[in-house]
């Protein structure tokens, strides 16, 4: 099996990329779901930006869709981190 040092590059960046990805949507939901809660609690100091946020539910389910998110590319950059440190005890 040959593995280029190229691949383990484009798995490592690919893994970065969705870390940050599930990172900037977890503050994304939770912003929601403060701008949510801020909403509802009066209604005379609402933002007419907020008025079109999505539900608590879907920002809570965009929570755990990106906490999984997150846990799978940490899963993967871990794989890659072994591959490495097999690759490099083969060629020493």
């Amino acid at each position: 099996m040959d593995i280029s040092s190229a691949s383990i590059s484009n798995a490592l960046q690919t893994s970065l990329q969705g870390l940050q990805k599930s990172s900037d949507g977890l503050t994304e939901h939770a912003e929601n779901i403060r701008d949510s809660s801020l909403q509802s609690g009066d209604p005379s100091q609402q933002n007419p930006q907020t008025s079109t946020l999505p539900s608590t539910t879907d920002s809570l389910v965009g929570l755990v869709e990106d906490k999984n998110l997150a846990g799978a590319n940490i899963k993967a950059l871990q794989t890659e981190n072994e591959v490495l440190g097999s690759i490099i005890d083969i060629k020493v």
